[in-house]
């Protein structure tokens, strides 16, 4: 115990460490009913094939070089990383985004040490083979941030998140980040007994889209 409490107040300052906090929900029993993930993929995939225009404005589809990445922190030290396959379209009318929905191919999951992307995908984590796909859509764009369901893992929560949410020059950009607490949407693995993993992990939003 002597050994974990010295851990603890001696361990390494956290990327992690004094971000805004997301606020996390149950999903409104208002809401939508949450789709199988394999039908949301589907549906997703179809919406980004064809943009629509309807009297919400006008969908954009997301633009390359948009990234989404997770900083991780244990006792010891942060571990970096993100999905490769990310996709999403925006509705913007009047020259602002009225919402936004996401699609991860979580089967893209990366990290910085190759050991840790192939845990992460197992199901102590992400479990990519039984969930291979979280959404995201949003209910609301107010006051810079954004509300909407996150299913991850097959659980759905409704969070809230500070995001900075521009168009300009033809594009639309998201940018924002937040923590979130993993072992609300299920993901429990503590980490090795001398190297604790944090509950909270850091999300990093950096997304633009164009028609």
């Amino acid at each position: 115990m002597f050994v974990l409490v010295n851990l603890w107040l001696f361990a390494c300052s956290s990327e992690v460490d004094n971000k805004p906090s997301a606020e996390v929900k149950d999903v409104p029993a208002q809401a939508e009913e949450v789709k199988p993930q394999k039908q949301i993929a589907n549906e997703m995939k179809k919406a980004s094939d064809v943009p629509a225009t309807d009297a919400k404005g006008d969908t954009w589809k997301m633009a390359q070089g948009s990234t989404l990445a997770f900083v991780g922190a244990k006792v010891t030290g942060d571990h970096s990383g993100g999905f490769k396959g990310i996709d999403g379209a925006v509705s913007v009318a009047d020259n602002a985004v009225t919402s936004v929905e996401l699609t991860i191919d979580m089967g893209t999951t990366f990290a910085d040490h190759p050991k840790l992307e192939a845990h992460l995908k197992n199901p102590d984590f992400f479990n990519v083979v039984e969930f291979p796909t979280a959404t995201f859509k949003s209910s609301q764009i107010k006051d810079g941030k954004i509300t909407g369901i996150l299913t991850l893992i097959g659980n759905s929560k409704e969070v809230t998140f500070p995001a900075e949410v521009l168009v300009a020059d033809g594009k639309a950009s998201i940018k924002g980040e937040f923590t979130i607490n993993r072992k609300v949407w299920g993901i429990e693995y503590p980490g090795k007994p001398d190297d604790l993993i944090k509950d909270e992990v850091l999300i990093k939003a950096d997304m633009s889209f164009a028609l």
